[in-house]
C-alpha cells in the first residue's frame, strides 16, 4: 500500500466519504490533517519495535571531521535512521552513546581510527510494509485524525484501542515471520552441512 491508500483507509474506518488522490499534494481538510499527523505516527510505530523488515544489524557509521565540545568522536547517522539498536566496535564490542541531533556521539575514548558499527531501525517505504504493519498504521491514523475530522472523542477513543490490538497482532506476525526466515536460513545451512559431510 502506498501513504496515501493507508490513509484513505483510516478515512474509511471515520466513515469519511472524503478520499485523498495524493498525500502530498492534496489541499483538502483531511489531506492537510493527515499530513500534520502521518510522518509522525509512522516513524514512531516503527522505532518503538525491532520490526524484522525495518532492522539493519550492521552499519559502518562516517566519521565526522569535527569533534564535540567535550572533544568526542561523532559520527553521521545514516539517512534512514529511525532508533538505535546497538553501537559496537569490530570485535562487537558496546560502545556508550548519545544522539544528538543527526549525529551519533561516542562516549568512550576513542581514537578516530576505530571503525564504528551500527545497529539500528530504519524508515521504509510503504509499498514494503507487511500487511498487518500497513492495517495497525491504518488504525492509528484513525485515532489521531477523529477528533480533527469529525470532533469525536469516542471514535478517537474506540481507534485508539483496535490501533493497540492491530500492533499487537503486527507484533506477533513479525516474530513468525523473522522466526519463519531464520528456520530457512537454519534447514539451508545444515543441507549444506550434510553434503560437505
Amino acid at each position: 500500500m502506498t501513504k496515501t491508500e493507508i490513509v484513505n483507509a483510516a478515512l474509511a474506518l471515520l466513515g469519511t466519504e472524503e478520499r485523498i488522490v495524493d498525500l502530498d499534494s492534496d489541499d483538502t481538510a483531511e489531506a492537510q490533517s493527515a499530513r500534520d499527523v502521518y510522518a509522525m505516527t509512522y516513524e514512531a510505530a516503527l522505532a518503538e519495535y525491532r520490526w524484522s523488515f525495518a532492522r539493519v544489524e550492521s552499519s559502518q557509521l562516517a566519521l565526522l571531521v569535527d569533534l564535540t565540545a567535550e572533544g568526542q568522536q561523532q559520527y553521521a547517522l545514516p539517512g534512514d535512521f529511525l532508533a538505535v539498536t546497538k553501537v559496537f566496535g569490530e570485535s562487537s564490542e558496546k560502545y556508550a552513546f548519545r544522539i544528538d541531533g543527526r549525529n551519533l556521539v561516542i562516549l568512550d575514548a576513542i581514537d578516530e581510527e576505530t571503525p564504528v558499527f551500527l545497529g539500528y531501525i530504519r524508515r521504509v517505504d510503504e509499498g514494503s510494509l507487511p500487511p498487518p504493519v500497513a492495517r495497525a498504521l491504518s488504525r492509528s491514523l484513525a485515532a489521531e485524525l477523529a477528533v480533527p475530522l469529525t470532533a469525536s472523542t469516542t471514535l478517537a477513543d474506540y481507534w485508539s484501542k483496535a490501533a493497540e490490538e492491530a500492533w499487537s497482532q503486527a507484533r506477533r506476525a513479525d516474530l513468525q515471520s523473522a522466526g519463519t526466515m531464520r528456520l530457512g536460513r537454519d534447514s539451508e545451512f545444515s543441507m549444506l552441512t550434510a553434503r560437505r559431510g
